[in-house]
């Protein structure tokens, strides 16, 4: 296969952290000075954990610049994220092959992007080997919303002219150790919310926030699929055992709407490396692919039958998954210091067709897998490539752009994680993707990108002085949150025409009395269904008396 060892010089940019941040992402960039500033989300100064830890990040491979560190987190960037037993985040046990050929980055960063150009446009080529809608309106509390009687005084108190409603707000009740633990994992299912709590998940009434079930774990979570399969069900996983000798082990279907635990197991070892520290599983039709340090085996959604197993070898091994309509892997070889993107499968564990990238480059996102778009980069080269392939793996184009491109990402809590991102999607035969703040961190546009021609069809400014994070595109419109500001200023969800001009409008005015709250929750991940946007907190810091956000709705 023919390998594209000079890519574009100057790229465009990525994502921030697990979850999804409120804030304004500001990407100074890998190897750039920083800018030292308070951080008005930030709830309070946090310990730094184990190595998989949601990390201060600046990367940036267009910078011209040579390497350099990690450089503190920007205001509204996810810092140090807690969590159990060395972080919450189980450090990745790797042999001295896997150390020298793999990239791994840390929770939580945003990756700035110059322009998106093309020097040398080799080609590798290929080798042949439904998310539920919520329902209902029930009557909500004129609260704030706590939805169980329980007030908390103030987020809906002396409302602005045509401000809509905070819903509903939950804290964390439960004790969690100091060390912290990891929370990551939001879904809307019907007329549910589902969110992940220490030790357990509990499904809430998504109007009034009264809890309809709760699941509870085992032990602390430790790996949990990103969206649900198209019958409604997740799969998490939780920890067995306690200290240095739990393991990731032990899995749970779970039912969205109703809370009914499909099939309770443990994945079983196979092999002496097979080391469950964490577990990355993504869903693909009835498959549910479950990867870690070793080798990674399929099971059946619906009953959890063992369907496949791939291992690796001392040259390559795969790693990374991203599910959906297609199930996509990341595969690393290590003396050849180079990664590809093979299609698999869901089945069978075939791979179908592989696509190679040149010597040091890594893939760091798969942002849709129909079609198919790939983000990689080399921090040796210090360049970036958006590669859209053909269903075949073939390559179809790569996208053209000025501006520095940003896609809020969700750095997986357990490992590298290659899908779940806000910010970059697709709508037809568009990609809608989002840019950096130009000025303070604020001030960003979203740009559309032909997925004919790789070129700029569109840019849509964001209101002056506030950033916006697309989410969706529906009906002809695509939604997006916008940020509540540091002055004050509450957020809301705006939308525009996801085909042609049209300025943005608000769907939402979120209460200027709930901005405070709004803007503390820390690392949050971000859902907007039937009308209702939700936050959700990834992180639970386990501090003494202190109360801890877990969700929050907003509505009319």
């Amino acid at each position: 296969m023919t390998q594209p060892p000079n890519e574009p010089t100057n790229q465009p940019p990525v994502p921030p952290g697990y979850g999804h941040l409120p804030g304004p992402p500001p990407q100074p960039g890998y190897g750039y000075p920083q800018q030292q500033g308070p951080n008005p989300y930030a709830q309070a100064p946090q310990q730094a954990p184990g190595p998989y830890a949601q990390q201060p990040q600046g990367f940036n491979p267009y910078a011209q610049q040579g390497p350099g560190g990690f450089p503190p987190a920007p205001p509204g960037a996810p810092g140090p994220q807690p969590g159990g037993k060395g972080g919450g985040r189980k450090p990745l046990v790797l042999g001295a092959a896997v150390l020298a050929g793999v990239l791994v980055l840390g929770g939580g960063g945003w990756f700035a992007y110059a322009a998106l150009t093309e020097d040398d446009p080799k080609k590798p080529v290929a080798q042949p080997t439904a998310d539920p809608k919520p329902a209902g309106s029930p009557t909500v509390d004129d609260g704030d919303g706590s939805g169980d009687g329980r007030k908390e005084p103030g987020l809906n108190d002396n409302r602005k002219p045509g401000e809509d409603r905070a819903l509903w707000l939950k804290m964390n009740e439960t004790d969690v150790p100091g060390s912290g633990a990891t929370i990551s994992g939001m879904w809307v299912a019907g007329d549910t919310v589902a969110k992940v709590g220490y030790k357990s998940i509990t499904g809430y009434g998504v109007a009034d926030g009264k809890p309809k079930w709760t699941v509870p774990l085992g032990g602390e979570l430790c790996g949990a699929t990103r969206k649900a399969s198209t019958t409604g069900k997740i799969v998490v996983a939780w920890e067995k055992g306690a200290g240095s000798n739990a393991e990731c082990n032990q899995l749970k279907q779970v039912d969205l709407k109703t809370g009914t635990v499909g099939w309770d197991q443990e994945v079983a070892k196979e092999g002496l490396f097979d080391i469950m520290t964490n577990l990355r599983m993504t869903i693909s039709g009835d498959t549910l692919v479950i990867a870690r340090t070793g080798p990674t085996t399929a099971v059946k959604v619906s009953d959890g039958k063992k369907l496949w197993k791939q291992e690796g070898n001392a040259q390559c091994s795969p790693y990374e998954y991203a599910g959906g309509s297609r199930l996509l892997t990341v595969t690393t070889c290590f003396k050849a210091e180079t990664e590809q993107l093979e299609g698999v499968d869901p089945k069978t564990g075939k791979i179908q067709w592989s696509y190679k990238f040149g010597k040091t480059w890594k893939i760091n996102r798969v942002y849709s897998v129909d079609p198919i778009i790939v983000d990689a980069s080399s921090e040796e080269q210090s360049k970036r490539a958006v590669v859209v392939l053909n269903p075949n793996g073939t390559e179809k184009l790569r996208l053209h752009g000025q501006g520095k491109f940003a896609a809020s990402c969700a750095w997986d809590a357990w490992g590298r994680g290659i899908e779940g991102c806000d910010g970059a999607f697709v709508d037809g035969n568009t990609f809608h993707f989002m840019t950096e703040g130009k000025t303070a961190m604020r001030n960003n546009e979203i740009v559309d990108f032909s997925l004919t021609t790789g070129k700029v069809i569109r840019r849509t400014p964001v209101p002056k002085d506030r950033f916006v994070t697309p989410l969706k595109a529906e009906g002809g419109r695509v939604y997006g949150y916008l940020d509540a500001s540091v002055n004050g200023l509450p957020g809301g969800i705006v939308s525009w025409p996801s085909n042609g001009p049209g300025a943005m409008k608000h769907e939402l005015r979120f209460p200027t009395p709930a901005a405070a709250v709004e803007r503390t929750f820390y690392s949050a991940q971000f859902a907007y269904e039937d009308g209702r946007f939700f936050m959700g907190s990834t992180s639970l810091f386990g501090k003494d008396g202190a109360k801890e956000k877990l969700i929050m709705a907003f509505g009319k």
